[in-house]
């Protein structure tokens, strides 16, 4: 929290991001945790005007290496999905 009122002071946007998860892991974590996580983001995009991206449940066991870590392929989407999601975020702000 204090790096993110101290890079918006310095009027730097903020993004979150939710890396994406090997659909094994999740299948094996309990719903409700995943559930906190996810509001607990919400509240700190609420409180401090951020904006989340959820590449949680975009990627498939295929993409992964292990349980957290992408492949080449999983590499590739997750960098062309973010590359169009902050520049959509930047025309967005720029009101284009």
């Amino acid at each position: 929290i204090y790096l993110i009122r101290e890079l918006q002071q310095a009027n730097i946007s903020i993004v979150l991001i939710e890396m994406p998860l090997n659909p094994l892991l999740t299948e094996k974590l309990a719903p409700s945790s995943l559930e906190l996580f996810n509001s607990y983001l919400e509240e700190i995009s609420s409180t401090h005007h951020t904006k989340i991206i959820n590449f949680q449940k975009d990627f498939t066991a295929e993409e992964f290496i292990d349980l957290t870590h992408l492949n080449e392929q999983g590499r590739e989407k997750i960098s062309t999905k973010l590359s169009e999601q902050l520049d959509l975020s930047a025309k967005l702000e720029r009101g284009d």
